[in-house]
């Protein structure tokens, strides 16, 4: 969806000191250089610039075992500076009034090494802790509105899952809406399946059966799981307090040098916290920041080879929004990337990799052919090496981006050239379609050549209030849910660029609430959606659409 380019841009313009230490840096208006945000020539494509990332979170194991290697077999590798990176990453969302509300490993990057740093040597563990960036801002929300102090309402036992199952809460799992604990219980699950990485990839941990055998990458004990139900149930287990000394997870995490200690004092200040309460963010940076990991060499203290996630190039490849300060391609039309409802698939290969020193990692970069498909990977001293995946091309095939074209006349192949005509002499930017409900099928255009606003209820026209005399109406007659001035629904344009301000205008009772993709709006209160979201109505469910 084009529209969330301008979300996330809008994030990240005002994220100030944030951009660039925690959040990737993008090219500001007037300072020179490429525009960080925009559309193309044609005005057919919309893009966002943004700073050019090295490798995916999980290159930060190899890196860190080299780091920290010795020629003793039993090393310990500080992880404070690392957790703590991670950690104030989340906090500085939360600074903003914004919830994450999808933390997992594949939504934080590194940065590209500091020129400055010298080829083949050890870096510091803070070193590699400052180049961690926190990445998609899709599910992004607001957990408050600035100019009040009011936290949004807890929709339980209904709220939609947001996230990915593997990482969220067990609140989120069992019906809450995400709130900041949540964001900060999933950071907790991230970190252990870097500890624990760091285990299996030192040679002394031990990896999971999945559905293709043993794969590395899945290493918390639900993630085996086949279906979401398997997942929460086996999650319930392993993080229940008063079971911890049968908790597969926490036993590994003891055996890794005693970091059950302070990642289970961490996890029992997270998941005591109340929905709305605010978390207190120094203990619980203290708590990450005595992480120390113990792990045996079974190298012999030699350096190990970077392995990503599913293989280096796979994952370097799998999202060129991420990998590259290149022109950011919108998801396909009708697909809203902003919630992730449903368990992610994992089917990945295996992947046996030998540990080789850096001078050869070096000399393999320089063999490489680079091509239009040439991607960025890091190695594990900290350089770049560019690597060609055509070799791979059926398996591990990059799809092209499928960008949103914005074109109103699109289906106009198949209306009568009457029709399309008449259509073309009155444009709108979006419409309102009752997806869900007894008046299904029923729309409303508004914007462009269409009133700026449009009033939905049960008699939308009863209102005499002079600021909605000329608006659009979406009259829902046979829905006794909805109210007779129910919500407002008010276009906000920058150019070709479109979001809706939803105001609730109903009575306070459940029946009658006006949600935003599940979350309730208190009375008269408002919220942003874009193109894909959903708003439930009293009984009906519209659907915000591209005209």
């Amino acid at each position: 969806n084009a529209d969330l380019l301008l979300h996330e841009y809008t994030i990240l313009q005002n994220s100030g000191v944030n951009r660039g230490t925690k959040f990737p840096e993008i090219p500001l208006m007037g300072v020179g250089g490429p525009p960080g945000y925009g559309e193309t020539a044609d005005k057919k494509f919309r893009y966002l610039v943004m700073e050019r990332m090295a490798a995916p979170l999980a290159e930060i194991v190899p890196i860190l075992l080299n780091n920290n290697s010795t020629k003793a077999s039993s090393i310990k590798i500080p992880l404070g500076d690392v957790a703590t990176s991670l950690f104030n990453c989340i906090h500085a969302m939360h600074t903003q009034n914004y919830l994450f509300q999808d933390v997992k490993p594949d939504n934080f990057m590194l940065a590209t090494p500091n020129n400055n740093t010298s080829r083949g040597k050890k870096l510091s563990n803070n070193n590699v802790a400052n180049r961690i960036r926190l990445i998609d801002f899709g599910l992004v929300e607001r957990y408050s509105e600035m100019a009040s102090s009011s936290h949004r309402e807890d929709a339980f036992p209904g709220a939609q899952l947001v996230g990915t199952p593997t990482y969220a809460s067990l609140n989120v799992m069992g019906g809450h809406t995400p709130s900041r604990r949540d964001d900060l219980e999933a950071l907790g699950y991230v970190i252990c399946e870097v500890i624990l990485l760091l285990l299996v990839q030192s040679g002394g941990g031990r990896k999971r059966k999945g559905k293709g055998g043993e794969t590395e990458e899945d290493v918390l004990p639900w993630s085996h799981a086949k279906s979401d139900d398997e997942l929460y149930q086996i999650k319930q287990q392993e993080m229940d307090k008063s079971k911890r000394s049968k908790s597969t997870l926490f036993s590994e995490l003891e055996a890794a040098g005693g970091v059950d200690v302070p990642m289970g004092k961490y996890f029992n200040e997270v998941m005591n916290l109340e929905y709305a309460e605010k978390p207190d963010y120094d203990s619980l940076r203290g708590h990450l920041n005595k992480i120390v990991v113990a792990v045996t060499m079974s190298s012999g203290g030699k350096k190990v080879a970077a392995a990503t996630r599913g293989g280096s190039k796979k994952a370097a490849a799998a999202s060129p929004k991420k990998a590259a300060a290149a022109p950011a391609a919108a998801a396909a039309a009708g697909k809203s990337p902003r919630r992730n409802p449903s368990r992610r698939t994992k089917e990945k290969e295996q992947s046996s990799q030998s540990s080789v020193s850096s001078d050869e990692n070096v000399e393999n970069c320089k063999k490489q052919k680079v091509s239009s498909r040439t991607i960025a990977t890091q190695i594990d001293d900290g350089m770049i090496c560019l690597l060609d995946d055509s070799s791979e091309e059926e398996e591990n095939e990059v799809q092209d981006m499928d960008w949103e074209v914005l074109d109103n006349n699109d289906n106009d192949d198949n209306v009568a050239p009457a029709a399309a005509a008449a259509s073309r002499s009155k444009s709108a930017f979006l419409k309102l379609e009752v997806i869900s409900g007894s008046q299904k099928g029923q729309e409303v255009s508004f914007g462009g050549d269409y009133p700026d606003t449009v009033v939905v209820g049960r008699e939308p026209s009863s209102s005499t209030a002079k600021a909605l005399k000329d608006s659009a109406k979406l009259a829902l007659t046979q829905d006794d849910r909805v109210s007779s001035i129910h919500a407002k629904f008010v276009i906000a344009s920058k150019k070709n660029l479109h979001s809706v301000r939803v105001t609730d205008m109903s009575s306070s009772s459940s029946d009658e609430a006006t949600l935003v993709n599940g979350t309730r709006l208190a009375s008269g209160k408002s919220r942003q959606a874009f193109v894909g979201d959903k708003i439930t109505v009293g009984g009906s469910i519209l659907q915000v659409k591209r005209a």
